[in-house]
């Protein structure tokens, strides 16, 4: 009775994986592919990099001047800050950005007509140190351990490059929001204003060789699956393939 019992559990199992190779042949080579792909809204050249001025100045807080708008940062300061104001000779700033010195930054889409919206991006930055003595690049080989920062060795300069995810608001300029402009970064950059959209497209040639294949795949579960069965009900009710007893 448990070696009937065996067999039919047996049997459902196989029926339930009958498919197995027609699956494996559509999961590897995917139909359907789902890309980001980012929405630009409008370019605002960048005019000036600075800090928020407060009234009590103690808020470490960077503002992104552009031409049309105010990119006030509310996370990554503390980072920045760190970064900026790390002192070694013959030392500059400069971000880091594609080759078109453009600076993306992501907007909600639902957000898009408010008139505070938040944007994300990662920010940048690098510290270059020209003619470093030994003693530099050991020091800039520590502060990089300790901002979990790059280093980058080249003749005769040694670069730091850090990204800080940041997260912000935009305004429109105004008499309102005073800032000290003095933190240079070398370079002109362009601010994206845009978004990330999901888009889903049929892979023309993933489908057509599916389609091929699926009545191969067919016939090599309908062979493969049913001998495999069988093989197993005859070990279960033959005993074969059941631990047995030590004997005495």
């Amino acid at each position: 009775m448990k070696s009937l019992f065996s067999a039919l559990i047996v049997i459902l199992l196989s029926v339930s994986v009958v498919g197995c190779m027609t699956n494996e042949a559509w999961n590897r080579n995917p139909v359907v592919e789902t890309t980001e792909q980012y929405k630009l809204i409008k370019a605002d050249p960048l005019i000036s990099f600075g800090q928020l001025i407060h009234a009590n100045n103690t808020n470490k807080q960077f503002v992104v001047i552009g031409k049309e708008n105010v990119y006030v940062l509310t996370e990554g300061n503390e980072k920045i800050t760190e970064f900026i104001h790390s002192k070694f000779p013959n030392s500059s700033l400069a971000l880091v950005t594609s080759s078109d010195q453009k600076i993306r930054l992501n907007f909600h889409k639902l957000a898009q007509d408010a008139d505070e919206v938040y944007f994300t991006t990662d920010l940048k930055l690098q510290l270059k140190v020209l003619h470093p003595t030994a003693q530099t690049v050991s020091d800039l080989a520590a502060h990089a351990r300790a901002m979990q920062a790059q280093l980058r060795e080249k003749p005769s300069e040694v670069e730091l490059l850090l990204s800080v995810p940041i997260k912000g608001k935009m305004y429109k300029p105004s008499d309102n929001i005073k800032f000290d402009g003095n933190t240079a970064f070398n370079g002109n950059y362009m601010i994206e204003i845009g978004y990330f959209e999901s888009k889903r497209r049929t892979r023309l040639g993933n489908l057509i060789g599916n389609i091929v294949i699926t009545p191969f795949a067919l016939v090599a579960d309908a062979i493969i699956m049913p001998i495999a069965a069988v093989a197993v009900v005859g070990d279960s009710i033959t005993g074969k393939g059941r631990l047995q007893p030590n004997a005495e």
